[in-house]
């Protein structure tokens, strides 16, 4: 059913914006595998994982070309974690200085870089609950800004 839905309303575009509360919990994994895969060729994917890195939750078959990963996983040692993917991805530890700022600017960079390779261009935010744990109802909010201010070209007052 789930399947049905998504590939009935996203068939020709993707939605900009995609956040889960908790991939960890069903099901939040199977919805971000479906919206993955059934997005366009062309669409070009921003990840920020908070819950689990993206080796355990990005879908088989994805195409890792097309994928730019944000990884903010806050527990380090997550069990059965790959300690190499095969996409390209960053890791920010959340409860430092500055983390704030420097996963939005690499928000912002990963869309700009998405953008001049073409195509449509989504963020997935993979967690929220457990980022708003870590930077608080402001700085979730401020970063979902920022994401869809750097997709959309919102005006900076948005």
């Amino acid at each position: 059913m789930l399947t049905h839905l998504l590939s009935s309303r996203y068939t020709s575009s993707c939605p900009p914006l995609i956040v889960l509360s908790d991939s960890l919990l069903q099901p939040g994994l199977s919805l971000l595998d479906q919206l993955l895969l059934s997005s366009s060729s062309s669409t070009q994917t921003i990840y920020l994982c908070i819950d689990q890195p993206p080796s355990l939750s990005i879908p088989p078959g994805f195409d890792q070309a097309r994928l730019q990963s944000i990884d903010l996983t806050v527990d380090k040692d997550f069990p059965f974690a790959s300690t190499s993917t095969c996409h390209p991805h960053s890791q920010v530890d959340l409860s430092s200085q500055g983390a704030q700022e420097k996963v939005e600017g690499m928000l912002e960079e990963a869309v700009a870089n998405a953008k001049v390779r073409g195509g449509a261009v989504q963020v997935v935010i993979d967690g929220i609950n457990s980022l708003g744990d870590q930077l608080g109802v402001n700085g979730v909010w401020r970063l979902v800004k920022k994401g869809l201010k750097a997709i959309e070209g919102l005006p900076s007052e948005f």
